[in-house]
């Protein structure tokens, strides 16, 4: 089956920002590690964060996708500004981004990890 084509809206991730993010109070932790809020894209060898969007979206939602993505970067990264017109669009194919997690919250190319020494 062919890959969907999406639309990336983000940022590139620079590396104030990302030691910015490596500093996010633990209760905002969620927009980093769920793909529904907040994923780190590698497209053509840079690193991007951002939000997908399906490529048939109206101009819109494209631009509250920037807003949304803008306001989740300013509360995960401390100190961060920018414009949601200055957010980036970028064409892809789903298969050039990470796997979205299932609803337990695992990815195709994450290997399962073993609870079982950690149970007693």
């Amino acid at each position: 089956m062919p890959a969907e084509r999406l639309i990336f809206v983000g940022f590139e991730l620079e590396d104030d920002v990302e030691k910015r993010l490596a500093d996010c109070p633990e209760r905002d932790r969620v927009y980093l590690k769920d793909q529904g809020f907040l994923e780190i894209a590698v497209i053509d060898g840079r690193r991007y964060i951002g939000k997908r969007t399906p490529s048939g979206a109206a101009i819109d939602r494209i631009e509250d996708t920037a807003r949304n993505v803008v306001s989740m970067l300013v509360r995960v990264s401390k100190g961060w500004r920018a414009q949601a017109s200055n957010a980036l669009l970028i064409a892809v194919e789903e298969s050039d981004l990470p796997d979205t997690p299932d609803e337990d919250g695992v990815t195709d190319d994450e290997e399962s990890f073993d609870y079982s020494g950690l149970v007693d």
